[in-house]
């Protein structure tokens, strides 16, 4: 059953996914992983395997909408107007989301990723929401290529790693300092869709994790 904005408000959450996928795939290296229409799965939350946090697990049903993560390369999926009104997407550390608006008002998300520049070495050396360019040069470019899969869209929101954990830099300056991540999830009242970000984790290694921040950062109008 769906975690609640309030739940997502107030715990800390990982997401972990054994089911299969059905979906396209673009590119000659499968570089674009687009989830097919009305493939649902359902969430079961139990404990985290890191303590304080909560894990939502990716099991058979039809009440949530799935987007998975796959190393340097981009991932979407259509969002539904009925049906399932609840959305989740892989764990990001690095990640990046962007939601697309199609000419009917429907919304596609995407899930890019990069490794460039983000050995531990280099992570450690710099804040936790340091991200190299080349990186972010590479995801944009993945955004660019699996754009056009979903027919006509307007880039209506991104969000990446330089803003989604700007909030853990206001308590650690060193990436070496924090062991955490950023979760994301998008509930639908009626036809609009409203998508969140948490942080979790812990700073300085001492104690569990610890939900660190929440916030709304897109609202469908």
């Amino acid at each position: 059953m769906p975690i609640t904005i309030n739940d997502f408000q107030n715990n800390a959450y990982q997401v972990s996914n054994t089911q299969p996928v059905v979906e396209v795939t673009y590119g000659p290296n499968d570089d674009h992983h687009r989830v097919r229409k009305n493939n649902y799965y359902g969430t079961n939350v139990v404990n985290g395997n890191i303590v304080g946090t909560r894990l939502m697990k990716i099991v058979a049903g039809a009440d949530t909408v799935f987007l998975p993560y796959y190393q340097n390369k981009i991932a979407s999926v259509r969002l539904p107007s009925a049906g399932p009104d609840f959305f989740i997407t892989d764990n990001m550390s690095g990640c990046a989301l962007f939601i697309g608006k199609g000419p009917a008002g429907d919304l596609v998300v995407f899930h890019a990723n990069s490794q460039s520049g983000s050995d531990q070495a280099t992570m450690d050396a710099h804040a936790p929401s340091f991200q190299s360019r080349t990186a972010l040069r590479e995801i944009d470019a993945q955004m660019q290529t699996a754009k056009p899969h979903h027919s006509t869209l307007q880039i209506v929101c991104s969000l990446t790693k330089p803003t989604y954990l700007a909030n853990v830099d206001q308590l650690t300056t060193s990436g070496a300092n924090f062991l955490g991540g950023t979760t994301i999830a998008g509930w639908r009242t009626g036809t609009l869709w409203e998508f969140w970000y948490q942080n979790w984790g812990q700073v300085g290694g001492s104690g569990g994790a610890r939900l660190l921040k929440a916030r709304k950062f897109y609202q469908q109008s």
